[in-house]
């Protein structure tokens, strides 16, 4: 199951806050210096193929590649990710996205100071919920 917000500060509350912070997943790990550029809350309305509308929110962590240099403690990412969380309460228990590198993925589970990740794929909720798009 994804993380939320509030899973990733639980997360890091039980790590060495002193371990270098990384995440990892399919197009591989980042390395040495990134910044989180941003922490999104975005609200979602939608209309799937059987006509039925919904709503949603989620929160977006945008990271960005930087020059080589030190990796950021899991430290200083915890502050980042306090600060989101105070401006945004909503943000907190809402699912959460990592946008970096062009892609989109869930949180899974940190492990060795790795947030392991794993890309975002469309797809149909009418499906996933019936087995087919009637």
């Amino acid at each position: 199951m994804p993380l939320t917000l509030d899973d990733m500060l639980t997360a890091l509350d039980r790590a060495d806050p002193d371990a270098p912070a990384s995440f990892a997943g399919a197009h591989g790990a980042t390395q040495g210096h990134w910044h989180v550029s941003r922490v999104t809350l975005a609200r979602q309305d939608h209309v799937d193929c059987d006509g039925k509308g919904s709503a949603d929110q989620e929160a977006v962590l945008e990271l960005l590649d930087g020059p080589p240099g030190a990796p950021m403690p899991l430290s200083r990412l915890a502050s980042i990710l306090r600060q989101s969380r105070a401006a945004l309460p909503d943000a907190g228990p809402a699912p959460l996205q990592v946008f970096h590198r062009s892609t989109r993925s869930v949180v899974d589970g940190l492990k060795g100071g790795a947030f392991q990740i794993t890309p975002v794929h469309a797809a149909c909720r009418p499906a996933d919920r019936l087995g087919c798009c009637a």
